[in-house]
Formats: C-alpha cells, structure tokens, sequence
C-alpha cells in the first residue's frame, strides 16, 4: 500500500498533528544526568516568526510509512540548529484538539506543503495574545497544554514497531538490576 499522501488544501479534523521535539540540556556538567521525559515550554515557543511548524504525520492515526518519511527530515533540522541537536520525535494531537476553541483560543491550523515536505503544515499566530508583550510565551504555554491533555502522546523518533530479541532481554536484565539496589 502506497504512503498517504494529504490534501493541500484541506487538514482534516481526524488527522494526528506531530510537532517536532529535539533534545535540550538540562544541567550542564551533570554527567549522570537521567534524561527529562516530559515536554518542555521551549519545545513550543517560537520567535521567529508567526507560523509555529508542525508536520502531519496521519490520516486518522500516526502512520508509520509518513514518520519513516519525516524522520530525516527530523535529523537533518535537528543539525541545522547553531548548536546541533538531536531529533527526538513528535508531541503528537488529533488535529481537532488543535483547532477546537479551548479557554476561546482557537488555533488557525493550514497546510503549508513544501517541496521536500508534502506533510508540512503551521497554525497562524498572528492574532493571539496582540496586546501582550511576551505573547510568544503565552502560546506556548497554550500549545503545551494542549499537547500534553487528553488525546495526546509522544511519538519518540527510535520508535520501532517491535523491539528485537537481544533488546527485550537486556532490557529485562537492566530492570532486574535496578531493583535488587
């Protein structure tokens, strides 16, 4: 079966919406550090400019034909940074829970097909919060909250339908030692 491929003109109202989530340090030095779990307010914020990008990752559920399209594009955004990163992922939302008026914010979501990306699309932020001066933080506490409710999930970019053999039992083994500590 063949990818899916969206429309350009319309985002339907079960499609999941995927943004792109990279690592971010959380102490500097701390070599022993576990690795932060959660979404982060920085993974929303965006002050470039007043589209906030995201990808559409499915028809009615995350498919894995679109995410083993998207995850290089992922990898190669992820270096781009001045310091480079790592792809993580996507925090991930029917896009109805995006677009619906929550606490009367409604979020304009549109596809914005590119060349390299026919899944590429961007919610205008152009109107929200005008008056206030750190705006750009207002929506992303907003778009936070809404990803981390009801109907959302993170899809972690390693994510492989069925993890191997020798995986599962190191992974049982690590597990079994961390409990006779």
């Amino acid at each position: 079966m063949a990818r899916w491929i969206p429309p350009s003109d319309r985002i339907d109202r079960n499609e999941h919406i995927g943004r792109r989530l990279f690592d971010e340090p959380m102490l500097v030095g701390a070599v022993d550090q576990r690795s932060f779990a959660g979404l982060l307010l920085s993974h929303f914020e965006e002050t470039r400019d007043d589209e906030l990008s995201l990808d559409r990752l499915g028809r009615s559920s995350v498919d894995s034909r679109v995410v083993n399209f998207l995850r290089p594009l992922g990898a190669t955004a992820a270096v781009a940074f001045r310091s480079s990163k790592r792809f993580d992922g996507w925090a991930v939302l029917p896009a109805h829970r995006l677009t619906g008026a929550v606490r009367e914010v409604v979020l304009p979501l549109k596809p914005s097909p590119e060349p390299n990306n026919p899944y590429h699309a961007h919610v205008d932020t152009q109107g929200l919060f005008a008056a206030e001066p750190s705006r750009h933080y207002f929506i992303a506490l907003h778009l936070r909250y809404l990803f981390t409710g009801p109907g959302s999930s993170v899809h972690r970019a390693s994510d492989k339908t069925r993890p191997g053999f020798l995986w599962r039992v190191s992974s049982a083994v690590r597990e079994w030692l961390s409990k006779r500590r």
